[in-house]
């Protein structure tokens, strides 16, 4: 039977109460102090081929889901991009599938509530039109059943073309040209580019013109 050795135990200089684990003279892991109690990690212990497979494994799981909670202490995420972000640091499709659905299931990762930040976030810092936020999400990995349900809730019996004006009259001197025609393309290529439907464009942009026309006179 083939055993492997516990050949070091080093305490980590940066970081208080971490320790890193060397077997048969490589690095394996490393280890929190109570860990290194727990599970009787010492130097010069030998381990079985399947005791060294449940440590690694152990601490293969921790690093996952120390890993993960990381990721989304940065700020909330789709499900598909803590994915892709744990895909990155090479772990394994089916440990990072379990752990996402352990996190789903703790209620930790939701695609609903990632979206829904997402678009309260997106209209009041950077007011866009449905179609430029669904864009949006989609690329986030949200689904488009979910997607579609999350705007329906916040933007539905809202105005779009309301919020278009409100962007243009910000900064009214943006759009303004020689002529309403000028104008009016000005204003069509601002807000299609922001997502927003051609007949809350027109309305947007005639309020616009008739409101300016107003203050000038």
């Amino acid at each position: 039977m083939t055993e492997h050795r516990i050949t070091d135990v080093r305490q980590s200089k940066r970081v208080a109460n971490r320790y890193s684990v060397y077997i048969d003279s490589k690095f394996a892991f490393s280890a929190h102090f109570d860990e290194i109690h727990a599970l009787n990690i010492r130097k010069g212990r030998l381990l079985t081929g399947d005791e060294l497979s449940e440590l690694t494994d152990y601490f293969s799981e921790r690093k996952l889901r120390e890993t993960a909670f990381r990721i989304l202490s940065y700020r909330p995420r789709s499900e598909q991009e803590l994915r892709n972000k744990l895909r990155e640091k090479r772990f394994p499709d089916s440990d990072i599938e379990d752990i996402i659905r352990e996190f789903r299931d703790k209620k930790l990762l939701s695609d609903t509530d990632f979206a829904r930040q997402w678009v309260e976030n997106r209209m009041r810092l950077k007011p866009r039109g449905r179609k430029m936020l669904e864009m949006e999400l989609y690329k986030k990995g949200v689904s488009r059943q979910t997607a579609n349900r999350v705007l329906d809730d916040i933007l539905g019996g809202t105005d779009q073309s309301e919020t278009a004006f409100e962007l243009l009259i910000k900064q009214p001197r943006k759009f303004l040209r020689e002529n309403s025609v000028d104008t009016q393309r000005k204003i069509y290529n601002y807000l299609r580019y922001r997502g927003f439907d051609p007949d809350d464009i027109r309305r947007a942009a005639e309020r616009f013109i008739t409101e300016t026309a107003k203050s000038e006179d």
